[in-house]
């Protein structure tokens, strides 16, 4: 049986050193520690943000839809791209002369009926 070298000393085994001592070293290593965090971002900012030219599909089809107001119109595209019926780079928000917004949306042609309906459910009117 080995001996503990604290208690050869008087130093107590609680469970609070025993945790203590057990956390020291469970960083994982792609954790680096805050001192080696300092200087320019390793990516620059716009280089995270989404391409403004997505990538259209190749039997893109564009649906037009007018919104009483921009907030039901930016939901209504909210859900769609939830509901993967366009990707979030292929739809655009625009407001109109009527104070009322209109969505464009770039869809698959198989999936065209799918957001159409998606954005008459919303409140939209095609255009």
């Amino acid at each position: 049986m080995s001996v503990d070298p604290r208690a050869q000393h008087g130093e107590a085994l609680t469970p609070d050193t025993k945790t203590h001592e057990a956390l020291l070293d469970t960083f994982p290593a792609s954790d680096p520690q805050a001192k080696e965090q300092t200087g320019a971002r390793a990516v620059p900012a716009a280089e995270l943000m989404p391409s403004e030219d997505a990538a259209k599909p190749h039997d893109a089809t564009t649906l037009n839809f007018e919104f009483a107001d921009r907030t039901k119109a930016k939901l209504a595209v909210e859900q769609a791209v939830r509901d993967a019926v366009v990707e979030r780079g292929n739809a655009a928000v625009e407001d109109t002369d009527a104070g009322g917004a209109r969505v464009v949306l770039d869809t698959a042609g198989v999936d065209a009926e799918r957001a159409a309906e998606a954005m008459r459910k919303a409140g939209g009117e095609q255009r």
